[in-house]
C-alpha cells in the first residue's frame, strides 16, 4: 500500500520496520495508533499463524484507533460511551503512547485487554495509555488479537505445515 509522501504537521513521524508512521501529539504525549504488527488475518490468513506485515510506501497515518477483532456485541461497550472502532478480521494492530520526544531507555508496559478471549479491544478511550506515559515516564503499548473461534479454535485439520501449530492463533498474535 502507498501513502502520501508529504506529512501534515499534526504529529511526529517515525520509521519502523514496515515503513513510516505519523502519530499525534498533545498533553506532552506522542501517540501512534493502528500500527499493524502482522498481515491481514481474513481470507487466506484465516485460521493461520500470524504472518509478517507487508511494508508500505510513504507515511501511514497513525492518529486513530484501528479495527477490533470480530466478536459478539457486548452490552458493556454500550455503557462505556464513545464510539467503538469497526470490527474486522484485519485487526492485528497496536497502539503506542510515549512522553513527547524520545523514549530511549524508558521502561515499556504492554497492555493485553481482557474479555475472556471472546470480546474486548485495546482500541477504546478507556484504554488510553497517555496518562501512564506522561506520569509514569514509560512507553505504553496496547495490542489487539484474534478472539473467539477465529483466534482460539484448535483442531488437527488446521495444522500449519510450517510451524506444526493447529490453532490458538490468538495466543500467537500476542
Amino acid at each position: 500500500m502507498t501513502y502520501a509522501n508529504r506529512a501534515p504537521s499534526t504529529g511526529p513521524v517515525i520509521e519502523i520496520e514496515s515503513g513510516q508512521i505519523q502519530g499525534s501529539c498533545g498533553d506532552d504525549v506522542d501517540s501512534f495508533k493502528n500500527i499493524p504488527f502482522a498481515a491481514d488475518t481474513g481470507g487466506t490468513g484465516r485460521f493461520r499463524p500470524p504472518q509478517p506485515v507487508l511494508p508500505w510506501q510513504g507515511i501511514r497515518p497513525a492518529q486513530a484507533f484501528g479495527p477490533r477483532a470480530p466478536q459478539d456485541p457486548n452490552r458493556v461497550d454500550n455503557l462505556k460511551g464513545g464510539e467503538e472502532p469497526p470490527v474486522s478480521e484485519d485487526c492485528l494492530n497496536l497502539n503506542v503512547w510515549r512522553p513527547s520526544g524520545t523514549a530511549s531507555g524508558m521502561p515499556v508496559m504492554i497492555y493485553i485487554h481482557g474479555g475472556g478471549f471472546s470480546s474486548g479491544s485495546a482500541n477504546h478511550i478507556g484504554h488510553d495509555g497517555g496518562n501512564l506515559a506522561r506520569r509514569g515516564g514509560m512507553v505504553v503499548v496496547s495490542i489487539n488479537y484474534r478472539l473467539g473461534v477465529l483466534g482460539l479454535l484448535s483442531h488437527p485439520c488446521l495444522r500449519d505445515p510450517d510451524t506444526g501449530h493447529d490453532g490458538h492463533w490468538g495466543f500467537l498474535d500476542q
